[in-house]
């Protein structure tokens, strides 16, 4: 029903007034915009954004390296995306990295922990899509 009146009043369904590159290009800086911001927030707050890095094992030494050594990362990437200088390394490394905190963290900790809601398993999804936004803009 919500089509037939679309077209009765004209209105198109598409994006063809847009070109494509245009679209792409504004997705590929969003996303790289974002990566900025998260891992901007690595060193402002001086932790892991639970998104990234949910649980961080007690027996690895150094948090605060590691903290800042993946606000750079994602700081680097996000940039590289931005400027479209190795665009592609970059997105295929923070769609595997996510990919491998997802796996490696994310999934053990909250089968361990025993969540049940959806809302527990937020940042693990959100992880996921950061994960497959990579490889998108890849």
């Amino acid at each position: 029903m919500h089509e037939e009146y679309l077209k009765a009043y004209g209105v198109r369904m598409s994006l063809n007034f847009v070109p494509r590159v245009w679209v792409i290009g504004t997705g590929r800086i969003f996303f790289g915009l974002g990566l900025i911001g998260l891992g901007g927030q690595h060193f402002f707050f001086k932790e892991f954004v639970p998104m990234v890095v949910p649980l961080w094992p007690a027996w690895i030494p150094g948090r605060l390296f590691w903290v800042f050594l993946v606000g750079a990362i994602l700081i680097a990437c996000g940039g590289a995306i931005v400027a479209g200088v190795k665009a592609r390394l970059a997105a295929t490394l923070l769609g595997g990295l996510f990919l491998v905190s997802v796996v490696l963290l994310h999934i053990p900790g909250n089968l361990m922990a025993g969540v049940s809601s959806l809302e527990g398993w937020a940042d693990a999804l959100t992880a996921l899509t950061f994960a497959g936004g990579g490889f998108v803009v890849a």
